[in-house]
């Protein structure tokens, strides 16, 4: 899954921004590449929002707040979940983003019947040619029993 990770990462880079490319040829393929993977991505930028989200990632998020793909782009995750549980994620998201990366990271989503689902989630920094951040991706894979 890291060289997986990695090489998504590495060609994220140069997406052009949704917002100013929309329905892009380029931007269309690589979103519904992305659609087609058995795992969970998503792009944040610098302040949390998330910029593309797949398919996966949509059912796994709306299995605990109903909500569309249009309603997450351009929003965080305080937006959606509690300020305690957003807040862990910043600070992981945070951490990624100063350097830090995070591989095989176990993460919990606890759905409003009480129910828990576990995520094996990897987190990668995307940096511009001049090494600076720029937001990050992650890859998520539910590993529940």
């Amino acid at each position: 899954m890291e060289d997986l990770a990695r090489t998504v990462a590495e060609r994220v880079v140069g997406l052009p921004d949704r917002s100013d490319e929309p329905g892009g040829p380029l931007v269309d393929w690589y979103e519904h590449l992305i659609d087609e993977l058995p795992i969970s991505v998503f792009v944040k930028d610098l302040d949390g929002r998330y910029l593309v989200v797949n398919k996966r990632f949509v059912e796994a998020f709306t299995s605990v707040v109903p909500v569309s793909r249009d309603e997450l782009v351009g929003r965080t995750d305080y937006d959606f979940l509690p300020a305690t549980d957003a807040e862990v994620y910043e600070h992981k998201d945070r951490l990624v983003i100063e350097g830090h990366e995070f591989r095989d990271l176990e993460e919990q989503l606890v759905r409003p019947d009480g129910t828990t689902e576990f995520y094996r989630t990897t987190k990668l920094a995307l940096r511009d040619e001049a090494g600076r951040p720029h937001g990050l991706v992650g890859f998520s894979v539910e590993v529940s029993e």
